[in-house]
């Protein structure tokens, strides 16, 4: 089958003539439809029968072309060919839909297959976790029980060492207790020389202090000098380098604006080289532009 019709632009009045070669494209196609059987038996089958289904809407493209083109030359008679064109596109997709019905039926049947296939493999898995759980039940059962036996054995072990360190502590604690006497005086001793030792560093900390403050003191001001000089000498080159970036940004949106524009121009083209009416392929391509459709951009 030929999709392909050329449409000619007329100079004169366009009629619905106009419509004729692609009219005689569809009645083709019509008896081509109604003649041929399609079989959906194997993958091959359905692989022709999608190809014969492709051929016919590849006429969709030279009903709409005509179209276009006569309506463009001729808005009086625009109601009728609009009417014509939907008859056409209407026997193309009556063709189509009688055409795709047992595919459809095949891929309903696969489907309806493929659900019941999960939902038997649901039903096995179902019971299989039941079983699992409950041999695991079993062996926290089983678990608990060892579990009380131990804590059993360490309890008693437990009361009878406590009862062993109970009598260790008593003595410990009467040998403990003469250290602490002994301890506490030999502190009450030092703490007297340490006292005496750290009035006297306080002293000599302060004076040193002092000087650390005088000279910090000059330190700081001549660093917040310096400070202040390079903050200075960097936001004039911040400032310089900001102006630089701003000539070069504007230079470069002037150069990507152009660019853009001849860009959108080859895509409208295509557009509606392919059927697609010219306002909604602008929209189309403004919105691709802007991000405002997801996984879809345009390549500058």
């Amino acid at each position: 089958m030929e999709p392909a019709v050329d449409v000619e632009i007329m100079d004169t009045e366009v009629e619905l003539q106009v419509f004729d070669e692609v009219s005689l494209a569809v009645e083709a196609a019509k008896k081509k439809c109604a003649d041929i059987v399609l079989k959906y038996d194997t993958p091959k089958d359905i692989k022709d029968a999608k190809s014969f289904i492709y051929d016919i809407r590849l006429l969709k493209a030279p009903i709409t072309q005509a179209h276009k083109m006569a309506k463009a030359q001729l808005i009086v008679d625009g109601r009728a060919m609009d009417a014509k064109k939907n008859m056409l596109i209407g026997a193309l997709e009556s063709m189509i839909e009688e055409k795709y019905a047992p595919i459809q039926l095949i891929e309903d049947a696969e489907a309806k297959k493929k659900a019941e296939e999960e939902r038997m493999e649901a039903e096995r898995q179902a019971e299989f976790d039941a079983e699992q759980a409950k041999f695991e039940a079993g062996k926290a059962e089983l678990a608990a029980k060892q579990a009380e036996f131990e804590q059993k054995e360490r309890d008693a072990r437990i009361a009878e060492e406590a009862e062993k360190k109970a009598a260790e502590d008593v003595r410990q604690a009467i040998v403990d207790a003469e250290f602490a006497k002994i301890a506490a005086e030999t502190k009450a001793r030092q703490d007297a020389t340490n006292a005496e030792n750290a009035r006297k560093q306080a002293i000599v900390d302060a004076e040193n202090a002092k000087a650390v403050a005088v000279q910090k003191a000059k330190d700081e001001a001549a660093a917040e000098a310096t400070e202040r000089e390079q903050e200075l000498a960097q936001e004039r080159r911040a400032e310089e380098a900001r102006i630089a970036e701003e000539q070069a940004a504007e230079e470069l949106r002037t150069a990507d604006v152009e660019h853009r524009r001849t860009v959108h121009r080859e895509i409208l083209a295509i557009f509606t080289g392919m059927g697609m009416g010219e306002d909604f392929a602008k929209t189309l391509i403004t919105a691709i532009s802007k991000n405002h459709i997801p996984h879809t951009k345009i390549e500058y």
